[in-house]
């Protein structure tokens, strides 16, 4: 811990994150206001001691809907990483280590994935099963799926003929035990900047299809659908969009930098040894 803590961007980031997670965490067990109250006589204020971040066109409290959406994003930041992860790294591991036809053929179908722009995956799901908070975080996950997959094959076809995972063979491994004791160890820290990143995207990716009309519904808040309505009243309330823009920076810019830092940490432990 004392290697993260001493790293800039790994700080900046996990303070830019914290500032989210409290939001979220707090809007779970209390809100100034129902997210979806309307109150036509309170519409675009500014910042009141009643409204503490103003109110939007509808006179919804802006701090309410902030915190609900923060939650929305991290939890399908967390869903997308924790699937692809889990579907994308065995599959790698799988391609890396026992190479041959296994590997071709695994490559070949990620790499066909990776050719669909994600904007489109997330368009003809949302097409053929209407829009839902699980289909958008299939279709964020099916983004994520081939970096997970990419970065696990590369770790395991560098490692397999490692003098260490040589000696665990000869004492009679089994290849579960090498893959998943002996290697995957290794890949951690390329695992956990690749989650992180994965997580940016994923609510960069959300922000958008919310922010097109495709992804969360109204009345639920979302960032995305936040800043949809608030551009048409920008002359009138410039506040009302730069809030959950705002937002969105800090959030994807705080793992942005959790990333970069952990990939500083990484490098520098490389070096060393």
């Amino acid at each position: 811990m004392n290697k993260y803590l001493k790293n800039r961007n790994f700080i900046i980031g996990f303070i830019f994150l914290s500032i989210i997670l409290i939001l979220a965490f707090g809007g779970l067990f209390f809100k100034p206001y129902n997210p979806s109250q309307i109150d036509i006589a309170n519409k675009l204020q500014g910042f009141s001691r009643q409204h503490i971040l103003g109110t939007d066109h509808l006179g919804r409290d802006i701090l309410s809907r902030l915190m609900v959406g923060s939650t929305i994003s991290l939890e399908i930041g967390f869903f997308v990483v924790l699937f692809g992860a889990l579907i994308g790294i065995p599959i790698g591991a799988i391609a890396g280590y026992y190479g041959g036809k296994i590997d071709e053929i695994i490559m070949k179908l990620i790499d066909t994935l990776m050719s669909f722009p994600g904007v489109l995956i997330a368009l003809m799901l949302i097409a053929v099963f209407n829009v839902s908070l699980s289909i958008i975080i299939l279709a964020l996950v099916l983004i994520a799926l081939p970096k997970f997959a990419r970065i696990s094959r590369s770790g395991f076809y560098k490692y397999r003929e490692s003098p260490f995972v040589l000696a665990t063979k000869a004492r009679g491994a089994s290849s579960f035990r090498i893959m998943l004791f002996h290697i995957l160890p290794h890949l951690v820290p390329s695992l956990m900047v690749t989650a992180s990143l994965t997580f940016a995207t994923a609510i960069i990716s959300e922000a958008g299809l919310s922010y097109l009309g495709l992804g969360i519904q109204p009345p639920t808040p979302s960032f995305g659908k936040m800043v949809s309505e608030a551009q048409s009243y920008i002359l009138q309330d410039p506040l009302y969009v730069f809030i959950p823009t705002l937002a969105i920076t800090i959030l994807v810019l705080g793992f942005n930098l959790i990333g970069d830092g952990i990939q500083d940490i990484s490098e520098k432990d490389k070096n060393n040894e």
